[in-house]
């Protein structure tokens, strides 16, 4: 990582405030020795609850625990092993193929290969159980606060959980390379099949992936109305200079929102349309591949 996004990332980090949670426990120890210090029938049950809550709480946090490692230590046969080595190295091919090519050949790569767009989700799925925790569902909690008649465009959706999720209320239109379920619709994001101004949100949730990102952003653009949001979410260590992203973002006619480190491993970014694109394809809308090492 570079001095610059070093001094970034160190920025971010002031802004996340952990002494709030140091503030809410002193708070609640507070609480406890007032109970304490005034001793009655009423003080005593309210302190016998907080017991039993917590007690509850660490016992579920204990047997999750157990479960977790009991089922990581679980021996693995040959077969599973050796499976697993497989599609764990045709993930990461898979993978580099869809950092370094166009979103056309990547369609086109899919669409000769049925078993492949499955073998990386596949693989994607193992990666997100890594995780500390995943950003789509950040964004679904933000989405959540929507009116009923907003309509939402979740590009790179893989299994579509937003529309899994928020279907029912919102209409919520779901695009990737490939169709894998009657949710999605197989598309490539330089070619949304969508009317000009029709999207109230447009979704990019870890898919900014391929050479040509900026077609998606113009895309993303011309689908939404004016005072539409963007919502990206991406790994940190894509942003090679994020300040440069943010500014070649406002001149494809959008205005930062908002710009938020999660868990120091995911930038969230929100958009809002403010007008046209003044550049179709800025200096400094670039991203780094985000290759995964070889286990």
């Amino acid at each position: 990582m570079s001095e610059e996004n070093e001094v970034v990332l160190s920025e971010t980090k002031k802004r996340k405030r952990p002494w709030r949670a140091a503030v809410r426990k002193a708070a609640k120890k507070a609480k406890i020795s007032e109970l304490k210090s005034t001793p009655s029938n009423e003080n005593e049950e309210i302190l016998k609850d907080i017991k039993e809550k917590f007690k509850l709480k660490n016992k579920k946090r204990k047997e999750k625990k157990k479960a977790l490692k009991v089922d990581k230590n679980k021996p693995k046969d040959k077969k599973e092993v050796l499976v697993d080595k497989l599609t764990s190295s045709r993930f990461r091919y898979l993978n580099e193929q869809l950092y370094t090519m166009d979103s056309a050949d990547a369609k086109n790569l899919f669409q000769e290969d049925d078993t492949a767009f499955q073998a990386y989700h596949k693989g994607y799925r193992s990666q997100v159980e890594k995780w500390p925790i995943n950003p789509v569902d950040i964004i679904i909690k933000h989405l959540r606060k929507l009116p009923a008649e907003s309509v939402i465009v979740d590009l790179g959706c893989g299994d579509a959980k937003i529309a899994k999720t928020l279907g029912k209320k919102n209409t919520v239109h779901s695009f990737d390379l490939v169709s894998n379920s009657p949710l999605v619709i197989a598309c490539d994001m330089a070619n949304i099949p969508l009317e000009d101004d029709s999207a109230d949100v447009v979704v990019f949730c870890l898919s900014l992936m391929g050479s040509n990102l900026a077609d998606f952003i113009r895309e993303a653009n011309r689908i939404l109305k004016t005072g539409g949001v963007v919502k990206i979410a991406e790994v940190w260590s894509r942003f090679k200079n994020l300040k440069k992203f943010l500014r070649a973002l406002e001149q494809m006619g959008f205005k930062v929102i908002n710009e938020k480190l999660l868990n120091d491993y995911f930038e969230l970014i929100t958009l809002k349309k403010i007008g046209k694109i003044e550049k179709k394809r800025p200096l400094g809308l670039t991203l780094e591949p985000c290759f995964y090492k070889k286990r």
